[in-house]
This record gives structure tokens, sequence and C-alpha cells, in this order.
């Protein structure tokens, strides 16, 4: 059974939510009202995936499975010079268009096969990782490859790995995690406000958690963390997501129950210059 993809949140509870709210002063409600909207204003409109049972074609969108790549096109490897996994494989012009994405080519994911799967928390890409989209007219082949190969893959079962599933698409607004960096941690937070205020202000948290729901991958949208956002870093924020990877679905293990996602700065996202783009992991 999948995992909660975001953590809910366990505070004391006195009131009932609607009971609690009646009893609040109007500061109190302006306060909440106006956390609410902060975190309302960051819905981003995404495209959530989940695997499916069926097993997909050499080169159909899909998780896992075999490792292709174009004829004639030198393989990667990492900066090691070993082999890596293939994550995703994805046919551009298959999805629900939405605005951020190219309508044709080939998006790929791979990792090293090493036991921090290629990350350096986080990694550029090509050091660990490579995010790249193949022109829509490439061939693909299927990579030559040996149980070795794929000794480390977050993709924990063996089925996935080795058939790689084919996915379903779910496009819509995706609600942020609780710990987006734009948002005040909630449990500071709530040390802040009254004890209504931060009892009826979890509650709302804990439904947009539900609404975020289960997933294998998400393309645009957020991704989630289990321990802290990374954009925290004033290297990286402003960035986006491009793909999440989560625990929470039926493919992917990063560590124990982890997320995993590939972001990208708002103007190279804008002109999918993915040469940017940095990697990161993280689990409890």
């Amino acid at each position: 059974m999948g995992k909660p993809n975001v953590a809910k949140l366990n505070g004391p509870k006195s009131l009932p939510p609607e009971l609690a709210i009646k009893a609040m002063s109007r500061e109190e409600l302006t306060q909440l009202e106006q956390a609410k909207s902060a975190f309302l204003a960051l819905y981003r409109e995404g495209l959530v995936g989940r695997c499916t049972n069926e097993v997909p074609k050499l080169t159909d969108t899909r998780i896992g499975g075999p490792r292709v790549w174009p004829v004639g096109v030198p393989l990667p490897s990492d900066p090691q010079g070993r082999a890596m996994v293939q994550l995703a494989h994805i046919n551009l012009a298959d999805l629900p268009q939405i605005n951020g994405l190219p309508r044709e080519g080939v998006l790929q994911v791979h990792v090293a096969a090493d036991d921090l799967l290629g990350c350096k928390f986080p990694s550029e890409n090509g050091d660990g990782v490579l995010v790249v989209l193949h022109p829509a007219d490439s061939v693909f082949e299927r990579v030559p490859q040996d149980g070795t190969d794929v000794e480390y893959t977050p993709i924990y079962k063996p089925e996935i790995s080795a058939e790689g599933r084919k996915i379903t698409w779910d496009k819509r607004a995706v609600p942020p995690p609780a710990w987006h960096y734009k948002l005040p941690d909630p449990y500071s937070a709530s040390q802040e406000r009254s004890p209504g205020v931060a009892a009826a202000y979890e509650d709302f948290l804990n439904d947009q958690a539900d609404l975020r729901g289960l997933y294998d991958i998400m393309l645009l949208g957020h991704p989630d963390f289990t321990q802290e956002d990374p954009r925290y870093n004033a290297k990286y924020a402003g960035m986006e997501n491009l793909i999440g990877f989560s625990s929470s679905g039926g493919a992917f293990m990063w560590g124990d129950v982890g997320e995993a996602c590939i972001l990208m700065a708002p103007a190279d996202l804008a002109g999918f210059d993915l040469s940017k783009a940095i990697y990161y992991y993280d689990c409890c």
C-alpha cells in the first residue's frame, strides 16, 4: 500500500474545526484567512502520474523498464564512467497539453547506479543525473545491461525496473506541500498563533495534503520533501518543479519513504534549457 506523500500535522485538538472557527475573534479569523490565502496563492498546474499495471512497449511513455537511447548518439555515463539507471521515458506529444512543457520530444531521466542514487544533495545536471530532451524523430534502441548496472536503483519493484509500466496522467491544479520554502514552517508558526488559529490551520493543511494525493511521478506542479526544501538556500530559491518522483506511489523508494525532484529556474524552464537543472532527494 502506498504511503502518504505529505506528512500530516498532528497537533493537539481541542474543538471541532467548525466550533473552533466560531469561537475566534475577528483578529484571529483575519490571521487564519491570511495564512490560507498565502498557501492557496502557490497552487500550480501539473500532471500527476500513477503507474498502471500495463507493460509498455520499448519506446512508450513509461516509468522504469529497459534503458533505451537514440541510435548513433554516444551513450552517457556518470562522471566515474559507470552506467546509469533510466527512471522515466516520456513522449511529450502523448501528454495532456499543459503550459510549461514542450509539445514534442522525448524527455528522459537517468541517475547513477551508486549507493546515493547519483545525488550530491543537490546535483547539477550531468553530475550523477542526466535529464535530457531528445528530438521527436529520434530512433531508440535498447541499451545492453548486465545485472550490476542496476544494483542500486530507486525503482524498488523488480518487475517495474525490468519491464516498466505505463502511466496514467491527471492534469490539475496542485497545492504546495506544507513545508514549501515560501511558507512559514508550520510547526514554528503554530507557536506564534493562538491555539484556535493553529488548530484550524493545521486542519486546513491536512485537507490540502489529501488533495495532493499519492503519485509516482509529477510533471510541473510541486514536489514533496521529507526533510527540508532545498530552496531555503538562496542559491536555489525561485526554482520550480520540472519532475517529482515520490515514494507514495507504487514504483519508487527513495531511501526510507523519500521524495525526489528535478528543479529548474523559471527562465530556464520557459526556454526548456535543461543544462542548469538540479536533482535532489531526501528521505526519513
